[in-house]
């Protein structure tokens, strides 16, 4: 191809670099995506098989050009014109029609060849949609393989977050009874602490994680508390039967003396 090519659909300019295809009819080139309209499953057949490509106005006028041939004089004409020749008649004048018939046989074997080339031509493009159904077929199962393992991979990823979120619960502690309205992040940290370390005095800031306050309408809040170690929570609630009755008090926590309640 040259750059002096030129698309026979928007008869702009096909240049070396871009993606095109020749007609093998017309030898003229064409836009492979704006101009042909050719499919992913149709170009992908084309690039594997190196197939020869014929343009959509050359098909139309090949299948125009078939069907017109076909409809010529039948060979039954032929037998009721010799049936007709009239007794008597003169060699020459038989001889004549004769060659009249041998004419119109010949025209009659061009046609039978000309309905074969259609045949032909109608076969192949059944075979090249029968090898498109393939590579359709072939890319479909390809589509619902990578559907399986994505599908595989995000119950994978569900099943994690629910670990994860399952190890956030086994790691919280929610405390009530030792906290005022009033009390701010640090008092909250400072009463947490003091109520955990008297129930279990291995217990250290350290271990101590996000802390968050649940608003009681009229009462004072209710705290929750995470831990870095689901273990601890549950020597927490252990040791917390061992210890009995829980208070403010008790814990060294200077308000009016409040029982404290950490719910198993």
């Amino acid at each position: 191809m040259t750059r002096a090519s030129y698309c026979g659909e928007c008869n702009t300019r096909v240049a070396k670099q871009c993606p095109n295809f020749q007609c093998v009819e017309c030898k003229k080139w064409y836009h492979s995506v704006t101009c042909t309209k050719i499919t992913e499953v149709e170009e992908r057949l084309l690039s594997e098989q190196k197939k020869p490509w014929c343009c959509k106005k050359c098909k139309r006028l090949t299948i125009t050009v078939l069907g017109q041939n076909a409809n010529r004089e039948s060979s039954s004409n032929i037998s009721r014109r010799i049936s007709s020749i009239p007794e008597g008649k003169d060699l020459d004048s038989i001889y004549s029609l004769l060659l009249e018939l041998k004419t119109e046989m010949a025209v009659i074997h061009k046609d039978m060849d000309e309905v074969k080339t259609s045949l032909d031509f109608l076969h192949g493009m059944y075979d090249e949609q029968r090898q498109i159904n393939k590579v359709m077929s072939d890319m479909i199962e390809e589509t619902r393989g990578e559907n399986k393992k994505l599908r595989e991979e995000l119950s994978l990823v569900q099943s994690k977050l629910l670990e994860i979120e399952a190890d956030k619960v086994s790691t919280m502690l929610m405390i009530n009874g030792a906290f005022d309205k009033e009390d701010t992040e640090k008092v909250l940290l400072e009463k947490s602490l003091k109520v955990l370390n008297f129930v279990d005095n291995s217990i250290n800031k350290e271990h101590l994680g996000n802390i968050k306050t649940i608003p009681v309408k009229n009462k004072a809040p209710i705290v929750s508390v995470s831990l870095t170690k689901s273990e601890m929570v549950k020597n927490i609630l252990k040791k917390r039967r061992e210890v009995g009755i829980l208070n403010t008090h008790s814990c060294g926590i200077n308000t009016s003396n409040t029982t404290i309640y950490i719910p198993v």
